[in-house]
């Protein structure tokens, strides 16, 4: 057998109307048809995958619950141990006098009282109100005969000392403002010495109308929990339902398919912007138990 002759064997021809050229157009017509079709299902603007779930709650601190005349008297006792540590034996001069005994007599009258009404409350807190700015002007008359003021580079007083007198003069603005003007609201309220960072927050609970602590903001992804905000101050917490929204598609690389939080998140602003999203809300009511409603 010849050369030609095995070629001539090997060669299979095409079918009829089946040519290899039209084979290869169809072939690069349906590939390039799966990866437009891939580039469309990876746009992360138009990709909706998985829940998030937000609320916002406060992670109550460890501090005793605060009332206006233990404040004042643990604010006196305070500016009593700086006295002390501001008056010297070999100092010309009489101790400031600082009626630490009958201050400590009268608070224990008060505190013994089962259910002190209101004249008694404001006549016990107008009573420390007085011990606590005698010994507050003492420490300033102390520290004015001891160094060359405050800015002095020989300042007596220690950096903790100092933070201490700083919160229990701003306490004693703030409960003599509220006192003379018979509130018992004012800005950046002081409810700890020891923790004065800490601020009331009006939750509104059965049992729980006001807590102190640190108020929340964590979202749920697939099972796990993000705290994406932490703030001493109260707050509306609608305001973190955007911020959630975009870190949620940070973290995965798409927005999610739907949205669960409480009707207070659902205010106009946010409704608009999960609908330009193309993001269906879902609304917790709690008042109905397990109810819930799509919008």
């Amino acid at each position: 057998m010849s050369k030609i002759d095995a070629q001539d064997d090997e060669y299979d021809p095409p079918e009829p109307g089946n040519s290899g050229s039209e084979k290869t157009s169809r072939d690069l017509v349906d590939s390039t048809g799966d990866q437009e079709a891939e580039a469309v299902v990876d746009d992360p603007e138009e990709v909706r995958r998985g829940m998030l779930i937000i609320d916002a709650t406060v992670a109550p601190s460890d501090i005793r619950y605060p009332t206006d005349v233990d404040l004042l008297n643990t604010a006196r006792e305070k500016a009593e141990g700086l006295i002390d540590a501001l008056w010297k034996p070999e100092a010309v001069g009489v101790k400031p006098r600082t009626y630490r005994q009958v201050a400590r007599k009268k608070y224990l009258a008060f505190t013994h009282q089962r259910k002190p009404g209101k004249q008694k409350i404001r006549k016990a807190t107008g009573q420390q109100l007085g011990y606590l700015g005698r010994d507050l002007d003492h420490i300033k008359h102390l520290l004015d005969e001891q160094s060359g003021g405050i800015f002095s580079k020989t300042f007596p007083l220690s950096f903790r000392q100092q933070k201490i007198l700083w919160i229990i003069s701003e306490l004693y603005r703030q409960q003599k403002l509220m006192y003379d003007h018979r509130t018992n609201a004012i800005e950046n309220r002081i409810v700890s010495i020891a923790q004065p960072y800490v601020r009331p927050i009006v939750r509104g609970k059965a049992g729980k109308r006001t807590e102190f602590g640190a108020k929340i903001s964590g979202v749920v992804i697939d099972g796990k929990v993000y705290l994406d905000n932490l703030n001493w101050d109260a707050y509306n917490e609608s305001s973190d339902l955007k911020p959630a929204v975009e870190k949620y598609k940070e973290r995965l690389g798409f927005y999610p398919e739907s949205v669960n939080a409480d009707k207070i998140y659902w205010n106009r602003e946010n409704r608009q912007y999960l609908k330009e999203k193309n993001i269906p809300c879902m609304v917790v009511r709690h008042w109905d138990g397990p109810k819930s409603r799509m919008s």
